[in-house]
């Protein structure tokens, strides 16, 4: 990989670190899933009910998928559109760097918060099912490694490829964070749909988000899931990524982008 595109990713991110305050707000987002799901498991309806123990489940599942978005949600907003209003975007795009070095570079960058985010909710539901003395299958670690790696770095990687095309195609930071705000209701409102209105994940299996949704949930429920369904939905959430990073990459080539004007 080209070092120059390592090198933005870098700066993003150590950029990103020094923003105390929007860390300890991502972190309070990743947090709230996993402490809704252990105030839910505590109620009395859902204590030794069949029925609330599926709620929790599909809870948890959808908290999943929103982290992957929500991770990197305050760096997105800024890593174009901030630039862009800083006017620190343009002298970037003069260095011997081509619009999609740039591009890849911020998306690695939010990437990494992406990640991260994944692994902090995944940390505080692994808490959460300790303390509750729930031995769930999914948390075993070769379903753990499989179910990581074929459903949430791909859907994590998406969601970074999304986030960095809204920031480069709206004019300020602010519109940024209002349309990746509204962004975050995509992965809840797919899971929520699937969970009380679709029976068969059918076709929606192998898409970005559904077919996430669907392997989380069949995972949790059982730990059993298809390896080959999850290869697919793998690969075609690869190639949903890589298609956003070439669109991104065609926009930022187009002057009214670059001058936000």
């Amino acid at each position: 990989m080209n070092k120059q595109i390592l090198v933005i990713a870098r700066k993003e991110v150590v950029d990103h670190f020094r923003e105390t305050r929007s860390l300890l707000a991502s972190l309070m987002h990743l947090w709230l899933g996993p402490a809704i799901v252990l105030l839910m498991a505590f109620s009395p309806a859902v204590r030794g009910n069949s029925r609330g123990a599926t709620v929790l489940t599909a809870m948890m599942a959808i908290f999943t998928l929103v982290a992957a978005f929500t991770g990197g949600m305050n760096i997105a907003m800024d890593v174009v559109a901030g630039e862009r209003e800083r006017h620190s975007l343009l002298p970037l795009l003069l260095t011997p760097v081509s619009r999609a070095g740039v591009v890849l570079g911020k998306w690695l960058g939010v990437c990494a918060f992406s990640l991260s985010g994944l692994a902090v909710t995944l940390f505080g539901f692994f808490i959460s099912e300790r303390f509750l003395g729930v031995a769930n299958p999914l948390f075993d670690r070769p379903a753990l490694l499989r179910w990581v790696l074929l459903g949430l770095v791909p859907l994590a990687f998406f969601a970074a490829a999304v986030q960095v095309g809204i920031s480069t195609a709206t004019r300020t930071a602010k519109e940024a964070h209002t349309y990746l705000s509204l962004l975050i209701f995509l992965p809840m409102g797919v899971a929520m749909f699937l969970v009380f209105f679709v029976k068969d994940p059918g076709f929606w299996a192998f898409l970005p988000i559904a077919g996430q949704q669907a392997i989380v949930q069949t995972g949790l429920s059982t730990g059993h899931w298809s390896i080959s369904q999850a290869l697919i939905l793998a690969l075609m959430t690869v190639w949903c990524t890589a298609a956003t990073l070439a669109l991104t990459s065609k926009l930022l080539e187009r002057d009214d982008i670059v001058y936000g004007s």
